[in-house]
């Protein structure tokens, strides 16, 4: 997807079609490398994965080794906890790095430099 993991579940349409199919196809486990792949808001992390729990479709978080739903299908609470945790980090990192970059292009203007094309660049706004 090449969209912001900030983005509502709405505005994300493979993560829209992937929980739709999900839950259409009664699929028991979803496999995400990180957590920040479900979403880089708390919210809507939690709200992906409500939806997906309501289905009984379980995620597995590949670099944590984790499930959010256990055997008997109850939501885990040490995943529920960790998930909250780390979902929100993933939130605060987007806005460092937001942060870093307004404060090197405010430093970079300040040192003189222009940002956008170069003066008397011939390219369209199509180009």
């Amino acid at each position: 997807e090449h969209i912001s993991g900030a983005k509502k579940i709405e505005e994300r349409h493979i993560l829209g079609k992937c929980l739709e199919y999900c839950k259409r196809e009664s699929v028991n486990i979803l496999l995400l490398s990180e957590l920040s792949r479900l979403g880089r808001s708390t919210l809507q992390v939690l709200r992906s994965l409500d939806i997906l729990h309501e289905s009984k479709v379980s995620v597995y978080i590949q670099n944590l080794g984790l499930y959010t739903l256990q055997p008997n299908g109850e939501v885990n609470p040490i995943a529920s906890i960790m998930v909250t945790v780390l979902a929100e980090m993933a939130n605060i990192e987007r806005s460092n790095i937001q942060y870093r970059l307004n404060s090197g292009r405010a430093n970079y203007i300040a040192k003189g430099g222009k940002l956008g094309r170069k003066t008397g660049s011939t390219k369209t706004d199509d180009k």
